[in-house]
């Protein structure tokens, strides 16, 4: 079986912002859509405003999220390799 790369910090923190970049287009763009339907009337300024607050909480979660599983992955918690151990251990019981 082939190891698992870990990822560093700033490959996490980089792939965490694209993701959340493109969040944020699309956010500005429902927001535009869905507003109006609820009778809220922004300028695109404000959606865009609206919208990095939203971003900034996404783009920290994001990131948290990512290092927390790559700490869990060096502990062994997530690995296929510490299933298979739990496993043997079952069956030598």
């Amino acid at each position: 079986m082939r190891a698992r790369s870990r990822q560093s910090r700033s490959r996490s923190l980089t792939e965490a912002a694209a993701n959340v970049a493109a969040g944020f287009v699309l956010a500005v763009l429902a927001q535009q859509v869905v507003f109006p339907g609820f009778g809220i009337t922004v300028t695109l300024i404000e959606h865009a405003g609206i919208a990095a607050i939203f971003t900034a909480l996404s783009l920290a979660r994001s990131y948290t999220i990512r290092r927390l599983f790559e700490r869990i992955g060096r502990m062994g918690g997530l690995s296929s390799r510490s299933g298979e151990h739990r496993s043997r251990l079952a069956a030598e019981s």
